[in-house]
């Protein structure tokens, strides 16, 4: 019984066979119904074998933050501020506070007063703009509708990028065609080349897995200390802060004494 990996490799390599070609893996997705996450990995492991061969499609894609989206949904927050009044109405900060939420009064005053949609008397603004339009909203909207970045002017999306309404971010997909080892069926190459294999000659009509051979192996785990000398090191460093020094005793014999009785 064969699993999803090997459906999905039968039908790729199947697709290619009729149509010679996958334009664009993104499409190919959404029509077949198959989640990038299983794709992928077939993909790769198939042009590693060269069965086919992988040109990347780069596309960088526009992508609104929590932050973004919430004013792209309500409003900016200087036109969620003036909303919250009717033309020309008086209120304090406290009252607006109420109506729209202390994050948004203190970021929309500042802005309302700049688009010259409120005024200040005293210790109360009035709100003077009749019909205010919020082009914040207006394009941060163009841009869910449209996340494609190059449909968009550059000028726009970095003053966007650097408010932190917005991240750049790149998606890759990939053409596909046929490669140097294509066949309508994945076979299994052998891995090493053996006695048996010698004697028969059935390496004559193997084929063989290509070999890496600027790959570089595994690193190894560092090594430990014997418990002995890791023991004799403690020892070592104990009489070392006692005041005693260490003398040069690997070309010699020492009689017990200085071994033992002249240690206390």
């Amino acid at each position: 019984m064969e699993n999803k990996q090997e459906t999905l490799e039968k039908q790729v390599l199947g697709f290619l066979n009729e149509h010679n070609v996958i334009e664009n893996t993104e499409i190919y997705q959404e029509e077949n119904k198959i989640e990038r996450e299983e794709l992928d990995p077939v993909l790769k492991s198939l042009s590693a074998e060269e069965y086919i061969k992988l040109d990347v499609i780069e596309k960088k894609l526009i992508e609104l933050t929590d932050e973004g989206k919430s004013y792209a949904t309500n409003g900016s927050p200087e036109f969620q501020f003036v909303s919250a009044m009717t033309n020309g109405e008086q209120a304090d900060m406290a009252e607006m506070e109420k109506r729209v939420g202390k994050q948004i009064a203190k970021i929309g005053f500042g802005k309302a007063m700049k688009q010259k949609w409120i005024k200040k008397d005293g210790d109360k603004f009035e709100r003077i703009a009749e019909n205010p339009v919020d082009e914040d909203q207006t394009q941060l909207n163009k841009f869910l509708e449209n996340p494609v970045l190059e449909a968009h002017e550059k000028k726009a999306v970095d003053s966007y990028k650097k408010r932190k309404h917005l991240n750049v971010k790149s998606v890759k997909s990939y053409k596909v065609s046929k490669g140097a080892n294509y066949a309508t069926e994945r076979t299994k190459f052998e891995t090493e080349l053996t006695a048996a294999m010698l004697r028969s000659g059935a390496w004559k009509d193997a084929k063989f897995k290509n070999y890496n051979f600027n790959s570089e192996g595994i690193a190894g785990t560092g090594g430990h200390l014997h418990p002995l000398l890791l023991v004799r090191e403690q020892f070592r460093e104990i009489f070392l802060e006692m005041g005693f020094t260490e003398m040069p005793t690997d070309r010699y014999v020492e009689s017990s004494f200085w071994n033992f009785d002249a240690l206390f």
